[in-house]
């Protein structure tokens, strides 16, 4: 009786360690894996998408006075030389004739040349309207600037001399072009050019002869007037040569209330 007591108790105690062990199997196995940190999961995410971001979009923006200051120099410059005030050039010029008589003074005959000729170009490219009461200083510094530049070359005393006896005869597209003109266009102005050139071709070509220059000259005013004595242009240039009057004077010619030359 003891030993089937005895058997029983270890076949039950051998019966509660199988299980316990067989329990203890199952837990390890049906224990579920640790789940990762979520900083852990999403950060390799968060890495990936930096990566994809364009270069691009990391560059900043370009601020408004970078734009502001690609202005072109050559608008700028316009600009300035639109607000040019026609009184300011006539000062300007006014300038460069002191300068002149400064230099002749000290001698310096071609300082002071130099000096009357840009304040001659300044004038001729001031453009006034008929009413401007700029226009009568315009015309008197332009006869003061030509009365000294022949006060100039007077007292140079420089004498013509007989080595300009003829022009040299060129034959290209310009020429052609006004013979052209000639025998078309301006046929019938030529004809009657010519025809009225009879009355003075020939004192005109006794005085370029003294003066040593030479004999085609005389056809300067076919170019200039058609050989007319009244011609008028709109510069104020009159007569066979189209002078106006301080160009008279800067060559010497004589102009009073009896004779202008």
């Amino acid at each position: 009786m003891k030993n089937k007591k005895h058997t029983h108790l270890l076949y039950i105690s051998v019966l509660i360690a199988a299980s316990v062990i067989m329990l203890g199997s199952c837990a390890t196995l049906e224990k579920p894996a640790q789940e990762p940190p979520a900083e852990t999961v999403q950060q390799p995410q968060q890495v990936e998408l930096k990566a994809k971001i364009p270069e691009e979009e990391k560059q900043p923006p370009i601020e408004e006075s970078t734009v502001k200051e690609e202005v072109p120099q050559q608008t700028v410059q316009e600009k300035k030389i639109e607000k040019i005030d026609p009184s300011d050039k006539l000062d300007e010029a006014l300038n460069d004739y002191n300068e002149a008589q400064y230099a002749w003074e000290r001698g310096d005959l071609d300082t002071a040349l130099e000096a009357l000729d840009e304040a001659y170009r300044l004038i001729l490219e001031i453009e006034l309207p008929p009413d401007s009461l700029l226009n009568q200083d315009k015309y008197n510094l332009r006869l003061l600037i030509a009365q000294r530049i022949q006060e100039i070359h007077a007292s140079q005393q420089t004498a013509i001399h007989n080595n300009h006896k003829s022009i040299p005869l060129e034959e290209n597209k310009h020429v052609l072009a006004e013979i052209k003109s000639f025998q078309n266009r301006e046929r019938k102005d030529f004809e009657a050019s010519y025809k009225r050139s009879g009355r003075y071709r020939e004192m005109i070509l006794e005085e370029l002869t003294k003066e040593g220059l030479p004999e085609q000259l005389a056809w300067m005013p076919m170019i200039e007037s058609w050989f007319k004595v009244n011609a008028y242009s709109r510069a104020r240039a009159l007569g066979l040569w189209q002078f106006i009057a301080s160009t008279g004077l800067r060559f010497g010619l004589k102009r009073d209330e009896w004779i202008d030359e």
